[in-house]
């Protein structure tokens, strides 16, 4: 059998058969640092692919490579201490990892959404109550909440949110009106990249509507 220890549990509520609650893991563990100095060459996570032009594979990817990421994404979006992202994917995902680390390192608080499945209803409620600044999603998502009915979408306040990102499948120009239209505050940025490369272009808010079906640039400091 796999030990406990290997499957480790984060949110509310009761762990699962066969995982170990985080805060229980903590708890168990020695308070005294270990005496290990980490290189910045060092391995500081296997992240896998989705399989788009194959079998799902491990990507391993170092502390440098990560941090140079995160110091590029700051530089090119305007990261502030005092934003607050929500992340909706999965953390196992290469997009909630790269979304994260660069607030962190700003010192803004990260939120991480916690339902099992999407659920637009509740992730508006969320944005609203926690006053969000900033989200990634792909456009199913978008499409989602904008499909619920206006009368719906009213009642919470999002003019919070400053900075969308919307990635990983290609969009229309009526879904990205339409989001701009919704999210009057916040500025729409496109994304392409790679669980090997990180992020590689963006499209940015100034040119969503007038370089349709483009990628958009090389990302600065890429």
């Amino acid at each position: 059998t796999v030990p406990a220890e290997n499957y480790i549990y984060m949110g509310s509520g009761k762990a699962p058969a066969g995982y170990v609650k985080y805060e229980e893991m903590l708890a168990r563990g020695y308070e005294k640092e270990p005496d290990i100095l980490v290189d910045t060459a060092d391995v500081w996570t296997i992240m896998y692919t989705s399989g788009t032009t194959g079998k799902p594979k491990g990507v391993v990817r170092t502390h440098e490579s990560y941090i140079a990421q995160y110091m590029i994404n700051n530089i090119n979006m305007g990261v502030r201490p005092t934003d607050k992202p929500l992340l909706v994917m999965p953390m196992c995902h290469v997009n909630s990892i790269y979304y994260s680390f660069p607030y962190t390192y700003v010192t803004a608080p990260v939120m991480v959404y916690n339902m099992v499945s999407f659920d637009p209803k509740d992730l508006l409620r969320t944005m609203s109550a926690y006053n969000v600044t900033f989200t990634s999603l792909v456009p199913t998502h978008y499409q989602m909440i904008l499909s619920l009915p206006v009368e719906y979408r009213s009642k919470y306040d999002v003019s919070s949110v400053r900075q969308l990102l919307i990635s990983s499948a290609p969009a229309r120009k009526e879904l990205k009106l339409s989001i701009m239209n919704f999210f009057q505050s916040a500025e729409l940025w496109e994304a392409y990249g790679s669980t090997e490369a990180g992020l590689i272009t963006y499209l940015r808010p100034e040119d969503q509507l007038t370089k349709l079906g483009s990628i958009g640039r090389e990302v600065f400091g890429i």
